[in-house]
Parts: structure tokens; sequence; C-alpha cells
């Protein structure tokens, strides 16, 4: 899917009912992001976020509550 420890940047959830589907019984809740200037779909639950950015408590708070309630 995405090779692991390379930076992306997240620019939107996609619609769940859209093609493709943005909710994987494996993966979790998906994201698009840009990689290399590509398109690319990256599970939220794999993101890690530098410390002192806005959202990292957020995807912190996902990534626990995902990994540990399925």
């Amino acid at each position: 899917m995405f090779r692991r420890r390379s930076p992306v940047k997240v620019t939107g959830l996609g619609d769940p009912d859209e093609e493709p589907p943005y909710i994987d019984e494996m993966y979790g809740l998906l994201c698009d992001a840009l990689a290399d200037r590509r398109k690319v779909v990256v599970p939220v639950g794999e993101l890690e976020v530098p410390k002192g950015k806005p959202n990292r408590q957020l995807i912190k708070d996902y990534c626990y509550w995902f990994w540990n309630n399925r």
C-alpha cells in the first residue's frame, strides 16, 4: 500500500459512500494523501503526526482506539 516512514501530506478524508471505499475492515478509516507528488490512500491508523502539529492528539486518539478496540 505504501512505504512505512514515508512522509505524506494528508489532503482529506473520502466520502464512505463513494469509490474507492474509505472504510476498510482491516485498515479502518482511509484518507487521501500526497507522497512524492503522487496521490495515495493511507490508513489513518498508520499515521504519525510530529509534535507541535495541531491534529497530533486526534490522530493518536484514533490510532489508540482503532488498534485496541477492533
